[in-house]
């Protein structure tokens, strides 16, 4: 039984010789920079879809059309920098 790698959610046995190679990190500081860049994606994704919720409710009364909801889901993604 291995350890599963916080970058690629897989299994290995020697985990430190997988993110050196795999995700070429070489350094402590490296791989906490990525993790930090990883629970910032999750946090702006968590984000996204409370966004997403409250737009699909103003669209199921009637507030917003389709259109708007696809406008201002883009809006939000460019803004807040959310690349999937």
């Amino acid at each position: 039984m291995g350890t599963t790698c916080p970058f690629c959610d897989k299994e290995f046995t020697n985990i430190l010789n997988h993110i050196s190679v795999r995700h070429g990190l070489s350094s402590i500081e490296d791989y906490e920079s990525k993790v930090k860049v990883k629970e910032d994606k999750k946090i702006k994704i968590q984000a996204f879809l409370k966004y997403l919720k409250e737009l699909t409710e103003k669209l199921r009364k009637g507030e917003i059309s389709p259109e708007k909801l696809r406008e201002l889901r883009a809006k939000w993604e460019k803004d807040n920098n959310l690349i999937w």
